[in-house]
């Protein structure tokens, strides 16, 4: 006889794996094993059910060897399979091939829906006693709340993974967005600035126009602040170190559109913009590069 309190601590372990397990396989290969060892099982077999059919999925046991041809068929028309009869696994190949004392099929059930069946066999040992298949039972049943369980959680992480691939994504879109650069001519790129000009979006300003002259013969770089509502202390530094970084460079940084109000926080702030080249708008600019 099975004792209660065995039935209570193998329930706690399944629901334990459950909230750690990485997948259902560690759901399955524990089922399998405790079907084993606890059970007195020769050989426990999951079949998973798939188009209609039981196919051998892993196993367990001391005879386990002699399956693994059925555990990894080269076809599915080669696969060891069954077919359920009235909701009942019948013994099939397993029962011509070994002969067992006694075996149990238990379904698998996820979603109110059959997944599998868990084959438990004694080869030439006792008949698995009523208790015994009654706490196999409730075993399975825990086994497919951890496997739902799981399944949900990586369901979970997958979902997540995509949203924080779609977020890196669209923050790189932004950082891109924010720092556009345009060709205007052979020799020459366009940055135009629309909003708040904070630290952070220089570093990337100047990262943007960096990258945009190393890649090919740039000689002057346009910086269109028209959209930018106003110019305080950090944009003047970040439009200043702007163009030292792009002199280094050996290109020519010119800042058309500042409006009067920019110009005149500007002149309140005693910024010293002597490095930049000035022109009244982008049109002006351009015209200057012809």
């Amino acid at each position: 006889m099975v004792h209660r309190d065995l039935a209570v601590s193998l329930l706690y372990e399944f629901t334990a794996l459950s909230a750690k397990a990485r997948d259902h396989g560690e759901v399955l290969e524990m089922l399998l094993e405790k079907t084993v060892r606890v059970f007195a099982s020769s050989l426990a077999v999951f079949y998973r059910f798939e188009e209609g059919k039981l196919v051998a999925d892993r196993a367990r046991g001391i005879r386990v060897a002699d399956v693994r041809s059925t555990l990894e068929p080269k076809s599915h028309t080669q696969a060891h399979s069954w077919a359920l009869t009235e909701g009942q696994a019948s013994a099939g190949p397993l029962s011509a091939e070994y002969a067992p004392a006694s075996l149990v099929a238990v379904p698998v059930h996820a979603e109110n829906e059959l997944s599998g069946v868990l084959i438990a066999a004694r080869l030439g040992q006792g008949e698995y006693e009523s208790e015994e298949v009654s706490l196999l039972a409730a075993m399975v049943e825990q086994a497919a709340v951890a496997i739902a369980i799981c399944e949900a959680r990586l369901r979970d992480r997958h979902q997540r993974e995509a949203l924080e691939r779609q977020a890196s994504e669209l923050t790189k879109l932004v950082a891109q967005l924010s720092a556009p650069v345009l060709s205007v001519t052979e020799h020459a790129i366009l940055v135009p600035l629309i909003g708040e000009l904070t630290t952070p979006r220089m570093a990337q300003v100047i990262e943007s126009i960096l990258r945009a002259i190393s890649r090919g013969h740039v000689d002057d770089v346009l910086l269109d602040v028209t959209g930018v509502p106003t110019l305080d202390q950090d944009a003047a530094t970040g439009l200043l170190e702007a163009a030292r970084a792009a002199e280094l460079m050996g290109a020519r940084v010119t800042v058309c559109g500042i409006s009067p109000r920019a110009a005149q926080a500007l002149a309140d702030l005693g910024a010293d913009l002597r490095t930049l080249r000035p022109a009244r708008s982008l049109e002006t600019a351009l015209a200057a590069l012809r």
